[in-house]
């Protein structure tokens, strides 16, 4: 019977958690969550286009994969390959509780790669990671809160499943953000919008940005623009207006402002002293 309970749909022993929509995307793609209830008639058979992971709270299961066959038991994690075959389920004298979700998207197949993760065979071990679990399972029925993101959650699971340091995602993120930032350097972004962007709040955005870069995203932002203004000015004809609005600033005062605080002069006068007339 299917019915809901606070948000939440419940089928028999297992009970599946809605899912907001913006932990849908092609980045993360969030397709089923859920706690599932010790019964010893658990069955399943998988080959879904998501990667499946998995904590065994009690009790204990069993997988098959490729003719290799694994028990899992309380305190163990696992993550199953995706879209390759595995059966796996409940042991018939003591039928494990387990809690779970089923993700996918470019950000968890990078994840899994730059942690080392073989993405075609089951990884299992015993860890105590139940608590972030009931993070994310706590968050994903609600719009994906800026403070508590699925992103930082699994970014925190995998660099305690593999031991390695959380700095080592946080340095690549903010790679990836500076690349984000260049691409978009003639658009009109706010802090709260490249962290949207990369599903972590915008105070994790600052932090992680500033450890690797030693600056806060607005400053090196900034100064991307003034730099590319500066090549405007000298190799372009183009009123410092223009330049203004195609780089997006609000006016000419504000980006003359800008400008000066990172040159020492006004537009103008940077353009009388490198003026190649």
């Amino acid at each position: 019977m299917l019915f809901q309970e606070f948000g939440t749909d419940c089928i028999g022993k297992e009970k599946l958690y809605s899912i907001h929509s913006s932990y849908q995307t092609s980045l993360l793609n969030v397709s089923l969550a859920g706690i599932t209830f010790p019964d010893n008639r658990y069955r399943i058979y998988k080959a879904a286009d998501a990667y499946v992971f998995e904590y065994v709270c009690s009790g204990k299961g069993h997988i098959s994969h490729q003719n290799k066959h694994y028990t899992v038991k309380a305190g163990d994690f696992y993550l199953l390959p995706r879209r390759i075959n595995c059966f796996y389920y409940a042991d018939n004298l003591n039928p494990f509780k387990k809690k779970w979700f089923n993700v996918s998207g470019t950000l968890v197949s990078s994840l899994l790669d730059l942690y080392d993760i073989n993405k075609e065979e089951v990884f299992i071990k015993n860890i105590d990671v139940e608590g972030i679990f009931d993070n994310i399972l706590s968050t994903i029925s609600l719009p994906n809160k800026k403070d508590s993101s699925f992103a930082h959650n699994l970014l925190s699971l995998i660099s305690l499943i593999t031991d390695k340091e959380e700095t080592i995602v946080n340095s690549t993120l903010a790679e990836s953000i500076s690349e984000f930032l260049d691409k978009n350097v003639e658009s009109q972004l706010r802090l709260n919008d490249v962290a949207r962007h990369f599903h972590i709040s915008r105070a994790h955005l600052i932090h992680i940005f500033r450890e690797t870069y030693k600056q806060t995203p607005y400053d090196y932002f900034l100064k991307q623009k003034i730099k590319l203004a500066n090549e405007m000015i000298i190799n372009t004809n183009m009123q410092i207006q223009e330049i203004a609005t195609k780089l997006a600033f609000t006016d000419s005062h504000h980006f003359s402002t800008a400008f000066k605080k990172f040159n020492g002069i006004s537009p103008k006068e940077y353009r009388n002293k490198h003026h190649k007339g």
